[in-house]
């Protein structure tokens, strides 16, 4: 985008869209805030006439209707980063889960957790939109 911007897009134009990032935890999101003001044009983030800002950031949760959501769409394009189950954490040995901690009751919380983000991003989705659904999960 930085070099995108760098070589004239949007001069004579005018810049277009809008880019919603998303995330749970305010400290995440402020920590991606900050990632992002770092090595994208200023530009991006100030207030365009009439149309706000270009990249916009909010802090919360998908499982639930939210007016930050639903004020910046429809969308015409979501992609769902859903956190994993922490599955994988238990092949590779990793000290954050343990055998001990995990259990089915734990997968299916995580599962309908997931089910329940993939729902609302459809419910705010454009006709003719996609959702593009990632997680590190193992567990179908």
């Amino acid at each position: 985008a930085a070099e995108m911007f760098a070589r004239g897009w949007g001069e004579g134009r005018g810049m277009r869209g809008k880019l919603v990032c998303n995330e749970v935890s305010k400290e995440q999101a402020a920590k991606m805030q900050r990632a992002a003001r770092r090595y994208l044009p200023a530009a991006l983030f100030e207030e365009d006439v009439g149309r706000g800002p270009h990249i916009v950031f909010t802090a919360s949760d998908m499982r639930t209707s939210s007016n930050s959501h639903e004020r910046h769409g429809p969308y015409d394009r979501i992609l769902l980063d859903a956190p994993c189950t922490n599955d994988r954490h238990l092949l590779r040995g990793s000290a954050a889960v343990t055998l001990e901690q995990w259990s089915r009751g734990t997968l299916k919380v995580s599962a309908e957790r997931q089910v329940k983000w993939l729902y609302n991003s459809l419910w705010l989705l454009k006709e003719g939109g996609v959702v593009l659904f990632c997680s590190t999960a193992l567990a179908p």
